[in-house]
């Protein structure tokens, strides 16, 4: 069995900061190693909802801490893009934009999923996009 761990992004680092993070579930998981996962919207961090007539636009940061092996996009839990990454990356930064997003009908969400080549997996919170 393995460990898995929880991070936020909090406003302060105290117990208060916790809490509301918590509660506003600013949040991203990893299955064990140290990935640090900043995903946005439009600037908006995981777990927002957002309201946007235009093409959602991505801004992803990952710093991971063994050697990157893919970072995909996903909408609606499919993928729907994968990066390639270079030999040896640990910190990946690229920005993206979804223009097939009005092939939704219902709910639009969209999270990140890193993987590096030891297996571990770091996953952000949706962002959650209304039109």
């Amino acid at each position: 069995m393995g460990v898995g761990v929880a991070a936020l992004w909090v406003k302060e680092l105290s117990r208060k900061g916790i809490l509301e993070a918590l509660r506003n579930r600013r949040c991203f998981a990893t299955t064990g190693d140290k990935i640090i996962v900043d995903f946005r919207i439009n600037g908006a961090i995981s777990d927002t909802v957002i309201k946007t007539k235009t093409t959602p636009k991505f801004t992803i940061h990952i710093k991971a801490e063994k050697e990157l092996e893919k970072i995909e996009i996903l909408r609606n839990s499919k993928v729907i893009y994968k990066f390639d990454i270079d030999n040896n990356t640990l910190n990946f930064e690229k920005k993206y934009s979804d223009h097939s997003y009005k092939d939704e009908d219902d709910v639009l969400y969209y999270y990140v999923r890193a993987t590096q080549k030891n297996k571990a997996i770091a996953w952000s919170s949706p962002v959650w996009v209304e039109r």
